[in-house]
């Protein structure tokens, strides 16, 4: 069901204003708030019957969003192939500046969220439709175990913390996930990537995290483009699991990084910026640049060319123009959190490994470049045959990169091939 924490929190600071409005001031809230709530009815009422003329009417002539009948029917679509069914729950946002709301259909055996926010008209500026995403699934093997766990302030974001049994305060991964909206499972198009290297590492003594990121936890954000920076959609959240891994029964004092493409490049900028972190950083087919711009791995899916990136990043500090659907600030704090602005300053055990069949990060070119900034805290590894999620041939998490991560973890040379103990 929804969280509407948020809501709530919204509504009690409601009440809070209105002690110290005036009667007049008092009234004119109240004709707000009800004329907010009136909206949230109608979208409701014209989304349960799939009425999408009627859903349409009830935009502003200002609203920026397409929003004829046939553009609702299809945002709807996007998210399920159901029909909208009962409305579960409504709630109002009602704050100085932002007024809408959220609610919460039945769409077979799914739930899909709707999002609104009103114009100064009170009519409809925008809405978006959004399918909730389901709690991780915990399991469970002769060797591991795994429990729920939870990050992040306000909408909290739902994890999974993975376990090896008969282990004694393990040492703890984090996983980073390589896109900015995944479940805890997933990495890039690899719906359970996460899910297998963490059950892998347990297999091999290493516990691990990993988490919902906050666009699949709270997908309001999409409406709001002021709080689209990469420290309020990732960043904030990753502080949290780092400050929150004491709580379990893990080491603390050994957490290890580990990230796959994307996240394996943002690693320099935060394990610089967690001092916490002293288990080393793991780098997994991550890729190279000097500017930090391509690490933006969704920029080919929104039709971002690097020419379009490299001239906004450019652009006068006080034009924040909207460059494919996020702000320019958004890119430039990519750009600030490049890995190479970081491989001076980041001294602790390094392990860079890739895949020489990968086609999502550039083996040949990318694999060369990382070798230029090798200082002495620095292993690196590549595998023949290995694609960018370092599966074998049936579907596996290469026992070959958790064997050699466990190794380095320990301070072993990865680096040397075919040793073997002559005794």
């Amino acid at each position: 069901m929804i969280r509407f924490s948020k809501l709530l929190i919204s509504i009690l600071c409601l009440a809070v204003l209105f002690s110290g409005c005036s009667a007049a001031e008092e009234s004119a809230a109240e004709q707000t708030y009800a004329s907010v709530r009136s909206m949230a009815e109608a979208v409701s009422s014209a989304v349960t019957q799939k009425d999408w003329k009627t859903l349409s009417g009830l935009f502003a002539r200002s609203s920026e969003q397409s929003h004829r009948a046939k553009d609702l029917k299809a945002l709807w679509a996007e998210q399920t192939s159901e029909d909208p069914g009962e409305c579960l729950a409504e709630g109002v946002v009602f704050e100085d500046d932002r007024k809408g709301g959220e609610l919460l259909f039945l769409a077979g055996d799914q739930e899909v969220q709707a999002d609104f926010r009103l114009a100064e008209s009170g009519k409809i500026s925008s809405l978006q439709f959004f399918l909730r995403s389901e709690d991780p699934v915990l399991e469970s093997s002769d060797t591991w175990t795994e429990t729920a766990v939870s990050f992040g302030k306000e909408v909290s974001m739902r994890g999974v913390l993975t376990l090896p049994k008969d282990v004694e305060s393990p040492p703890v991964a984090i996983l980073m996930p390589e896109g900015m909206k995944e479940s805890c499972n997933r990495s890039g198009n690899d719906d359970s990537f996460r899910k297998d290297f963490a059950h892998a590492l347990a297999e091999a003594g290493i516990a691990s995290v990993r988490w919902n990121t906050r666009l699949e936890e709270d997908p309001y954000l999409i409406q709001d483009s002021s709080e689209y920076s990469l420290n309020r959609i990732l960043l904030e959240d990753f502080a949290s699991v780092v400050h929150s891994l004491e709580r379990y029964p893990v080491n603390a004092a050994d957490i290890i990084y580990i990230g796959l493409g994307t996240g394996g490049s943002l690693g320099y900028y935060l394990v610089n910026s967690h001092f916490e972190i002293t288990g080393g950083l793991v780098l997994l087919n991550a890729p190279y640049e000097e500017d930090g711009i391509s690490l933006l791995s969704r920029a080919e899916e929104l039709n971002i060319s690097a020419d379009e990136v490299k001239y906004s990043i450019a652009a006068e500090p006080e034009i924040d123009p909207m460059i494919g659907g996020y702000p320019l600030t958004y890119w430039k704090d990519w750009n600030t959190s490049g890995a190479l602005n970081y491989t001076p300053k980041v001294s602790m055990p390094i392990a860079i490994l890739q895949g020489e069949a990968d086609t999502i990060t550039k083996f040949s070119s990318d694999y060369e470049s990382w070798k230029s900034q090798k200082g002495s805290n620095v292993s690196m590894k590549s595998y023949p045959g290995l694609g960018h999620y370092l599966r074998e041939t049936d579907g596996s998490i290469s026992a070959d990169v958790v064997n050699d991560i466990v190794r380095w973890h320990q301070g072993e040379d990865i680096e040397k091939e075919g040793e073997e103990d002559d005794s």
